[in-house]
């Protein structure tokens, strides 16, 4: 007989589909395999003709004795098995059916499938064997062991085991089992209990597969209350170990928590969502009331611990507004120029992207909104006929100076683009993808020449993927590319290299350079950082020379040890500084590598302890290389315009100027509208420093009137310009 439950959804299948079935039919049968029953297995019955209805898939479970029964409808039918792993796959069509309530008989057998290789190991549990049941899934074959991002997300615990599993079986008494399974990467779950965490592992198995190892963990409490979650939507608090290892997750209910994890130290992230006039935003946080992994006060764990309390702000957001000009080395305005804002903090507070197109005037204005009481985001301008700048004159988003801005608060950021000028050399072009060939349509390519002496630009790849350096290379210059793509790939150097040693030179001759294609490998997967490596770059002990970063363009990459890849990568700062994350204890390798230097290698920094994730101590000196040595102290390397003094002025103004060689050289005042003023040099000018007096005048002899005037140094290395303010 039906069950009362059972017939009344029958009922409301046929109201729904329309089906004008006079009757329905029980299909029954057996499964077995080499004349034993197949018990606990999972068939699928799926009617032929949907025409006549939706009446869906039914999963049908066998019993202990290898038998299945289901009500159904009197409509062709096709039976397919779960289990394609342990059996050959079977296929079984229904026609015929008997009249209601004799039942229609399917035997169904099933034909062993020849399997690969044995899966044996043990499972334990504080070195004593462990009893329970194993369940594996076969992995999809485009999904990367490895790749921790991709594996996790079959990490949840099924509601069904044995239907969720591609092979189904228990360990013994003492823990031991063995199983005939297929080859293959497979996620192993052993489910926990009111003591011992579920286990998750992966694992391969091929030729050199051997005996494996299961061991399960004590379970732990983290708890605690959320203050003030009336407006948000969904809360949840993820706890990183700082032993290395996957994270634990909760959601947060009625205000409480209650994570499940093993014995251990824990960085705590709460991650808090909700919406405001159909926008999206997100509050992130660590304990205790930070917002960095490196200020987290660490969570120890060895056994249950209560009251790690968050509390979360009102859900709303504040207005900051980033406003400026973009003009070019003349001070004209840009029109039409582009300025993108994005926060610094990756971690942390809505990471929102904003937008901007400056008007006739050069004159742009930005609204984004916070949630901090202090952020800083950067800036990046671009426009047709110039060259493309991160805030102030950088590279790259990680080379980028940051904008400090609070809620409510107006921030002035200006940018002075370089003119394209491309009178004078011949271009480089080339295309960014993939290893796999899919395009990659956005991000950088830079430029380091050795002729002008340390010359560096950068250009921005289109949404193609392609890239093009105009005629800016003279004949004779070697030119080193590097390529920036953003946080999901690490930097790389022409050709297809990490290292400034391993680098492919290209020498300018007397045509363009094209087919200078850059190949990307995406980054390894990478567990979320809980703390930093801080460390200087020493400059091998010699003086910052004048007028020149002697760390421009120096990288900084680690790997924990133990794995084959560089993992992330940090750019020197101004000061020498750097700061990598980690993802736990353990030893850690870092690279140093520069465009002028010979690349080093600091292995084995030991982090220990949680004081030891901010590792000031960690130092790299720096050697010399002959692609662009450094002399003594004394050298200038770089031509550099200095601001003039002072300013405001009258009657006069000193401006000086340092040239690293002896060449032709235009030092030129203009006016506002870009009208030339006066000539204060043209012609050779010796290497070294020197001054210049503008006394007012224009090149009649006339005293200018009062306002703004731009002073400019033009030599073959490119153009500087700075602004002076005369006033009568």
């Amino acid at each position: 007989m039906f069950k009362t439950n059972t017939f009344r959804t029958f009922i409301v299948l046929l109201l729904m589909s329309g089906a004008a079935f006079a009757q329905f039919a029980t299909i029954s049968g057996t499964v077995t395999n080499n004349g034993n029953p197949v018990a606990n297995t999972t068939l699928w019955f799926s009617a032929d003709d949907t025409t006549q209805g939706n009446f869906g898939v039914k999963a049908v479970e066998t019993d202990q004795d290898g038998n299945f029964s289901q009500n159904w409808f009197p409509t062709p039918t096709t039976i397919t098995q779960q289990d394609t792993f342990s059996y050959s796959p079977v296929t079984i069509h229904v026609t015929d059916f008997e009249q209601f309530p004799t039942p229609t008989i399917v035997d169904i057998v099933f034909e062993t499938r020849k399997q690969d290789a044995t899966f044996s190991g043990n499972v334990s549990f504080e070195n004593a064997g462990y009893q329970s049941d194993i369940f594996m899934l076969k992995l999809p074959a485009d999904v990367d062991p490895a790749d921790f991002t991709e594996v996790e997300s079959h990490f949840m615990a099924p509601q069904v085991p044995t239907r969720w599993a591609s092979y189904s079986f228990a360990s013994d008494a003492n823990g031991d089992f063995s199983v005939d399974v297929l080859f293959g990467n497979y996620v192993v779950y052993v489910p926990g209990n009111g003591d011992l965490l579920p286990s998750w592992t992966v694992v391969t198995i091929d030729d050199d597969f051997s005996g494996y190892q299961i061991e399960m963990r004590k379970k732990v409490h983290i708890s605690g209350a959320v203050a003030n979650t009336d407006g948000y939507d969904y809360v949840t608090i993820s706890g990183y170990s700082v032993n290395s290892g996957r994270p634990f997750k909760a959601d947060v209910f009625n205000g409480e928590y209650d994570i499940e994890v093993a014995p251990g130290d824990y960085v705590l992230h709460l991650r808090a969502f909700f919406m405001i006039d159909d926008s999206s935003y997100i509050y992130t946080e660590f304990y205790d009331g930070v917002h960095s992994r490196d200020e987290a006060t660490v969570v120890k764990a060895e056994t249950d611990v209560s009251g790690i309390d968050f509390t979360l702000p009102n859900p709303e957001v504040f207005p900051y507004t980033v406003s400026g000009t973009v003009t070019d080395e003349n001070g004209s305005a840009v029109s039409g120029a582009n300025v993108t804002i994005i926060s610094t903090n990756i971690v942390s507070n809505l990471m929102m992207t904003y937008d901007a197109t400056t008007d006739d005037k050069g004159s742009y204005s930005i609204t984004g909104y916070t949630m901090l009481d202090e952020d800083s985001l950067v800036a990046f301008a671009w426009a047709d006929g110039y060259f493309s700048e991160f805030y102030e004159n950088q590279a790259t988003f990680l080379t980028a100076d940051p904008v400090v801005y609070h809620p409510n608060e107006t921030v002035t950021v200006n940018f002075e683009l370089n003119t394209i000028d491309t009178t004078s050399g011949y271009g480089i072009s080339g295309s960014v993808t993939d290893t796999a060939g899919n395009v990659i349509g956005f991000g950088q390519v830079t430029a380091y020449s050795t002729y002008p002496e340390n010359f560096q630009t950068y250009v921005t790849i289109d949404e193609n993927g392609n890239y093009e350096f105009p005629a800016i290379f003279p004949t004779g210059s070697t030119v080193f590319l590097q390529c920036w793509v953003g946080f999901e790939y690490l930097p790389q150097i022409y050709d297809g290299v990490d290292s400034w040693e391993d680098a492919t030179p290209i020498t300018i001759g007397a045509d363009n350079i094209t087919g200078a294609d850059f190949s990307l490998t995406p980054k390894p997967a990478r567990r979320a950082t809980i703390g930093s490596i801080i460390g200087t770059v020493n400059p091998g002990g010699l003086a910052k020379t004048t007028g020149v970063n002697v760390y421009e363009g120096s990288m900084v990459y680690i790997k924990q040890q133990g794995t084959d890849s560089w993992q992330e990568v940090d750019y020197v700062d101004e000061n020498g500084s750097f700061k990598l994350g980690v993802e736990g204890y353990g030893s850690y390798d870092l690279l140093l590598t520069s465009p002028e230097r010979t690349d080093q290698e600091l292995t084995g920094v030991v982090v220990d302890e949680r004081t030891g994730l901010v590792k000031d101590d960690v130092s790299i000196t720096l050697g010399v290389t002959a692609i662009g040595d450094l002399n003594d102290a004394n050298t200038i390397t770089t031509n550099k315009l200095y601001s003039a003094y002072p300013n405001p002025f009258n009657p006069a103004t000193t401006i000086q100027v340092e040239l690293a060689n002896t060449e032709i050289a235009e030092l030129t005042v203009y006016n506002v509208a870009g009208q030339k003023v006066k000539t204060l040099h043209t012609g050779l000018l010796q290497s070294g420093t020197s001054k210049f007096v503008w006394n007012g005048n224009n090149n009649s002899g006339t005293v200018v009137s009062s306002g703004i005037y731009f002073i400019q140094l033009r030599t073959q290395k490119g153009l500087q310009t700075k602004s002076v303010i005369f006033l009568k």
